[in-house]
């Protein structure tokens, strides 16, 4: 606080000395001023003003006493002169002591440091000085006059691009309106403050950042436990006072949040309050709303999805757009068992040209720090492109999941993801979060950041000590000698043939490759329950949970080199061999994933020939394709043909004699013998 000036020192003493005598001090007290605590010995009655603080201290019963005081205000229109004993010759009338309107006030008489909150009526009373120019103007001037309270307070949330490297942020904005009606005193500034309706821990960490989790939602969606610490009105935090009618906020954290605003008059009386109560403050932590108006635009094997550009900064900016197929079109094509098609469009895009593919199309936005949209937006496509021929189909399912399987086992004829049981036993001790092995492996079959299932509970291992010992990110309930498993995130699957091909079409061959699978992503409880029959059917285990199926191939021309892994989408592909792999990542370690179904359909466009040739008399005439079809894997497709008799007469009849891929024989009868004719004919094969 600065110092005052001279002036108003003085004035103050004058103020003490009243003081003094007021409280019956020694003939001995003095009144003195300075910065600091008072110092040195003192009196019964010695009074202290540090200028610093404007504190007053009193020494009372050999003790330094901060004492509580207060200022008064009066104004006046007219002051003809001021006596040397401080008395005042007033003329005009003393705004205060009577309700005369629209006074020019020139004169403001200030009396500090009182002992008593009730103003004096006694101009003598008071200091007087001239009043700045403009302070007041011409208004009702009574010092006990209430301002009113703001009125029209709306509260709204918004994100904002920061100039640093933080990105994205939130900021909860706040507008008012001034209350301006005559009964109240003129507002001059606005207290606004806030109070968080509860602050919170977790008890466990975020695996991403190693440090708590920060939301309610979070924690105890991870199995965390959140303490509450409740608040009371006294718990309000100034944000500003302003003589505007908005504030913002800075980066606030994310939780339920009241407001309060209060105005405070040009005399520092205060009014009532308006309080926003219950204001959810989500920042940047909180869900993309669903993409609007998709559309699909069809055409002969591809499709564009439109959609309205996302409204929300952290989506357009440092967000993301994700693109899921599922061969359904009724209540089973759930965004969690659908194909990712296009993993990551940039945030503000609004179409994207994708294969045409018979299903539901699943839209979501993305936001920068990686939640989804709560649902998806879905459009469905029931034309299926047409003049296409059957080449291969994978069908594991069928096979009964021959593959390479890692993270994942053939249970009752279905493919699912399972946790890797580890080895020994573990126990814990109570009020403690390490775990104690006997005959376990931690050092080798664990990792720091691995997820673990130790009696239906699922825990991130946070250190590991050494194979008998590690710890976890909170407490959890053990029975003595529990089998523990590593709670994996993902599991992935090559297709049977992984170590040769799964499919060789013999040549390199133009061909469209389509995934299609059934499966259903549930969250693990210690309910009983079987994927298989309850599940399935009646879906009373759980609901199901985000998971990303991504399908990934390889390719080969020679079947000695092969291409590394890169996603599969539903498309047209131009190689010889090709490997599958498939690959489900699920967002939470206590996930379960269930393939009743996984195929893939290799099939090529039609291949349409035409042209004509002139039969014999004596013998078949042979027609050899100048490219030859394919024949398919097996060797034994061939391509249809059909023919057209040009000038011909009743009873000729076209007779094949033998068909290949790259050849047809043929004649034309009349009667049982061979005429010369010209025809028409036309193949249709891949």
């Amino acid at each position: 606080m600065a110092l005052i000036n001279e002036s108003t020192l003085q004035r103050r003493l004058i103020e003490l000395e009243r003081f003094v005598k007021a409280i019956g001090g020694d003939t001995a007290a003095t009144v003195s001023a300075g910065t600091g605590l008072p110092v040195g010995l003192a009196n019964q009655g010695d009074i202290w003003l540090d200028t610093d603080t404007n504190a007053l201290y009193v020494y009372t019963e050999g003790v330094w006493l901060i004492t509580t005081t207060f200022d008064w205000v009066k104004y006046a229109s007219e002051i003809n002169n001021i006596q040397d004993d401080g008395s005042v010759l007033l003329s005009g009338d003393v705004i205060g002591f009577s309700s005369t309107l629209n006074r020019n006030v020139k004169w403001i008489g200030e009396a500090v440091n009182q002992i008593t909150p009730t103003t004096s009526n006694s101009p003598t009373d008071y200091i007087w000085r001239l009043a700045p120019a403009g302070l007041i103007n011409d208004l009702i001037i009574d010092t006990s006059a209430v301002p009113g309270v703001p009125k029209n307070l709306l509260v709204t949330e918004e994100l904002y691009q920061t100039n640093t490297a933080a990105g994205v942020a939130s900021k909860v904005k706040l507008t008012w309106a001034a209350n301006i009606e005559a009964a109240y005193s003129a507002t001059a500034t606005t207290l606004v403050e806030y109070k968080p309706q509860y602050f919170g821990s977790c008890d466990i960490n975020n695996p991403e950042t190693n440090t708590p989790f920060v939301l309610k939602r979070d924690c105890e969606a991870n199995t965390g436990t959140w303490t509450e610490v409740n608040t009371t009105d006294d718990d309000y935090i100034p944000l500003i006072e302003t003589p505007n009618l908005f504030a913002a906020t800075p980066d606030m954290i994310p939780g339920t949040v009241d407001f309060r605003l209060t105005a405070i008059s040009k005399l520092g009386v205060r009014s009532s309050s308006i309080i926003r109560e219950d204001f959810v403050v989500y920042g940047v932590s909180g869900a993309p709303i669903s993409p609007t108006n998709l559309t699909l635009a069809s055409g002969d094997s591809t499709a564009v999805l439109s959609w309205d550009k996302s409204t929300e900064l952290d989506v357009v900016s440092g967000g993301s757009v994700q693109i899921r197929i599922h061969p359904s079109t009724g209540a089973n094509a759930t965004w969690s068992t659908s194909q990712v098609l296009v993993d990551a469009l940039q945030g503000a895009t609004t179409s994207k040209t994708v294969p045409l593919i018979a299903g539901t199309y699943l839209v979501k936005f993305v936001d920068s720090t990686g939640k989804y949209s709560a649902t998806a937006s879905v459009v469905t496509n029931t034309f299926a492109p047409s003049g296409f021929n059957f080449v291969s189909l994978s069908d594991e399912h069928a096979a009964g999941y021959l593959g390479l399987k890692t993270n994942c086992v053939v249970d009752a004829g279905d493919l699912e993801k399972r946790p890797d049981a580890l080895t020994g036993t573990v126990s814990q001790t109570s009020g403690s979060n390490t775990l104690t092995g006997v005959g376990t492996l931690f050092l080798t079959e664990l990792t720091v950041g691995d997820y673990i299932l130790v009696d239906s509970q699922t825990r991130h291992v946070h250190s590991i000590e050494t194979n008998l010992s590690l710890t976890v990110d909170a407490e959890v309930a053990i029975p003595a000698l529990s089998t523990a498993a590593k709670a994996n995130l993902s599991m992935t699957y090559d297709f049977d043939g992984y170590t040769t091909s799964n499919v060789d079409l013999g040549i390199v061959k133009s061909v469209k490759i389509t995934p299609s699978f059934s499966a259903l992503i549930y969250k693990t409880t210690d309910q009983i329950c079987s994927a298989d029959s309850i599940c399935n059917l009646t879906q009373v285990c759980v609901a199901e949970v985000d998971a990303d199926i991504i399908f990934y191939l390889s390719t080969s021309d020679d079947l000695v080199t092969w291409s590394d892994y890169t996603n599969l989408i539903t498309g047209n592909y131009n190689h010889r061999a090709y490997r599958f792999r498939l690959v489900v990542t699920a967002q939470e370690a206590n996930t379960s994933v269930d393939f009743s179904a996984l195929s893939i359909a290799v099939d090529t466009v039609d291949l349409i020939k035409t042209g004509s040739v002139d039969t014999l008399t004596t013998a078949d005439v042979t027609y050899t394709y100048p490219i030859s079809f394919y024949s398919g894997v097996a060797g034994t497709t061939l391509p249809r043909l059909g023919f057209q008799v040009i000038g011909g007469t009743a009873g000729d009849a076209v007779t094949i004699a033998s068909s290949s891929a790259t050849e047809f024989s043929i004649s034309v009868y009349n009667n049982g013998a061979r005429v010369a004719r010209s025809v028409d004919f036309q193949a249709i094969g891949q």
